[in-house]
């Protein structure tokens, strides 16, 4: 049990002791909690390089082509799934890859791979890395079905309401569109 001087030099220093003051020091004070990432706010680790993010984000946004702000989150969302979902199997091949002398203890300059298996591992503390490792993945990767669904049904409604507007035009006696076509003779 703390004496009462203990105490009041204990209250004293924490009044001291006011955490990070830098932007720096708040950053990684930010990244305290974080394990392996395949849950983190953000979708890059500090570790990473965002080049590959940003090759996935262009190939998946000329694929999902998002408009407005609404598709953006999502496709926001589906980006991040399936990095975290790239991530995770960088872990699972981490589990299965083996030792290498070459990063025994001693030696920091280990792989991406292997930096993401141990820190999985050491969150994990038990043997069971891979099936929790399978629950994060079907979690990411059910996530990412819900986020795309929504997606596909939010342009499926924008078309919807951009064919009927462009109906309700063609439709309208002041129309630009000549007679002939609203008779459906196609000619011009």
């Amino acid at each position: 049990m703390a004496t009462e001087a203990q105490v009041r030099a204990n209250a004293q220093n924490a009044q001291r002791s006011t955490g990070p003051q830098t932007d720096e020091g708040k950053a990684a004070a930010a990244r305290n909690a974080l394990r392996h990432g395949l849950c983190s706010a953000q979708a890059l680790l500090p570790e990473e390089d965002d080049a590959p993010l940003a090759v996935l984000r262009q190939a998946l946004r000329a694929d999902l082509k998002p408009r407005g702000p609404m598709e953006d989150l999502l496709f926001e969302r589906i980006v991040a799934a399936e990095w975290r979902l790239r991530r995770a199997m960088l872990v699972e091949c981490g589990i299965f890859e083996r030792t290498d002398a070459r990063f025994e203890a001693g030696n920091t300059q280990k792989t991406l791979t292997q930096q993401l298996r141990h820190k999985f591992q050491d969150a994990c503390l038990s043997a069971d890395a891979l099936g929790k490792l399978s629950r994060y993945e079907n979690s990411i990767e059910r996530g990412m079905i819900r986020a795309l669904t929504e997606l596909r049904r939010l342009q499926e409604a924008r078309l919807e309401e951009e064919e009927g507007a462009a109906e309700k035009l063609r439709n309208e006696p002041n129309s630009v569109i000549s007679a002939d076509e609203r008779a459906g003779n196609g000619a011009t």
